[in-house]
C-alpha cells in the first residue's frame, strides 16, 4: 500500500501521461496508482508466464491474473503466448494485444572465429565440449534439472565443460549440488557478466531448460551465433528463428 501511494504521488506531482508496466501480474499495482493519478495512458506489458513449483509466487500470480485488464488502457506482450496467458485467449484474439518482439544486436551476436578462440583461450576451454547457459539463479530457470542433464553429458564426452553465466539465489544450492556429483572441476560459475556476446561465442550448445518463460531472449542470441540451442517444452515455440 505504500508503494502504490508513493507511486501515485510521483505520477500526479510530476503529471505524467503515460506509465508502461512490465511486471506480469503485478502490473495492477502501479496502473492502479496511475489510475488514482489520472495518467491517461496504462500499459500493462507481459514478458513472462508461471509454473507449479514457486508456492507463494505462483499462487498470487494466478489469483492476480483475472485483474490484469482492470487498470491498464494498453496491453503488450513479447509472445503471443505470453499475451495469451496473462490477457486469455478471446482477450487476445480481438486484437487489442500489441505483440513487441523483443530484439537483438545480430552484429554483435553472430558467429566470430576470433572471439571463440580468444574466450576458450582465457577459460581454458580449447580442447574442450562447452554446453552453455545464461540464466539468472531462479526456481523459473531449472538449474537443477540442467545440472542432472550435464551429469549425463560429462559420462558420454569426458571433455564437456558446462559453462555457467548469472547469480542468483539459488546459486548456492547449485554449486552444492555440483560438488555431491563430483563435477566440480567440470562447471564454470562465471557469476554476471557485461560480455555474454563474447562468452555465447565459446559454446558448442546452449540449453534452456526453463520451467517458464515468456519469449527468452538468450535464446535468440545463441542461435544469432549459430549455436545448437535446447530449450525445454516448457518454452514457447515462437523463439526458433532458425533450424
Amino acid at each position: 500500500l505504500k508503494n502504490v501511494h508513493q507511486c501515485e504521488a510521483i505520477f500526479r506531482d510530476n503529471d505524467y501521461k503515460i506509465v508502461h508496466s512490465h511486471l506480469n501480474t503485478l502490473n495492477i499495482f502501479p496502473l492502479y496508482a496511475a489510475w488514482r493519478a489520472k495518467v491517461p495512458v496504462r500499459i500493462a506489458h507481459n514478458h513472462s508466464t508461471a509454473a507449479q513449483g514457486e508456492g507463494k509466487k505462483t499462487l498470487l500470480k494466478y489469483m492476480l491474473r483475472p485483474f490484469a485488464k482492470l487498470f491498464a488502457t494498453h496491453y503488450c506482450a513479447c509472445s503471443v503466448y505470453a499475451g495469451r496467458w496473462l490477457f486469455g485467449d478471446s482477450f487476445y484474439n480481438s486484437g487489442k494485444v500489441h505483440l513487441i518482439k523483443n530484439a537483438i544486436n545480430i552484429d554483435k551476436f553472430s558467429y566470430n572465429k576470433g572471439i571463440r578462440n580468444r574466450i576458450r583461450r582465457e577459460l581454458h576451454l580449447e580442447d574442450k565440449f562447452v554446453v552453455g547457459h545464461v540464466g539468472r539463479f531462479v526456481f523459473q530457470k531449472n538449474h537443477t534439472f540442467l545440472i542432472d542433464i550435464f551429469y549425463e553429458v560429462k559420462k558420454r564426452k569426458p571433455n564437456a565443460i558446462l559453462m555457467l553465466v548469472g547469480s542468483g539465489e539459488l546459486e548456492g544450492d547449485i554449486k552444492r549440488k555440483v560438488r555431491d556429483l563430483g563435477l566440480s572441476g567440470s562447471v564454470l560459475f562465471l557469476g554476471t557478466r557485461s560480455d555474454v556476446a563474447d562468452l555465447t561465442q565459446a559454446m558448442d550448445v546452449f540449453v534452456l531448460p526453463s520451467h517458464y518463460e515468456g519469449l527468452p531472449l538468450v535464446a535468440i542470441e545463441a542461435q544469432a551465433a549459430g549455436l545448437r540451442t535446447i530449450v525445454s517444452d516448457s518454452v514457447t515455440n515462437e523463439v526458433k528463428v532458425t533450424n
